[in-house]
């Protein structure tokens, strides 16, 4: 069995005993009760750039969770040379448009439009 066809099952089963969405669920209630925490510690000098980091990976962790309960592969796969399976470097990017038009992706680098 290759690679393509490992991650396609490994996608697409089923788990008897607990789920990974529910464990993906977990870990974001735990990644933002940290992000309050850090938020809320006192000692803390960079409170603010580390609750942001810290709430977006709880979000990223309950987007998965909520598309792996619905059955969305939010995965990208690429055939590499070999048989291998990669992630492709540029298109994970190419959709993202934060400001209105204003910025826009280029081979992985930010530049302004």
């Amino acid at each position: 069995m290759g690679r393509p066809e490992y991650a396609y099952m490994m996608a697409t089963r089923t788990r008897r005993v607990g789920s990974f969405a529910d464990e993906l669920v977990k870990k974001a209630r735990e990644a933002m009760l940290t992000a309050v925490q850090i938020f809320n510690n006192p000692q803390v000098e960079f409170k603010a750039e580390l609750f942001i980091v810290t709430s977006t990976i709880a979000w990223t962790y309950l987007l998965h969770a909520h598309f792996r309960k619905k059955g969305i592969e939010y995965r990208k796969f690429t055939q590499q040379g070999r048989g291998g399976v990669s992630f492709p470097r540029n298109t994970a990017l190419s959709g993202i448009s934060a400001f209105g038009s204003a910025w826009t992706t280029s081979s992985a680098r930010w530049t302004i439009s």
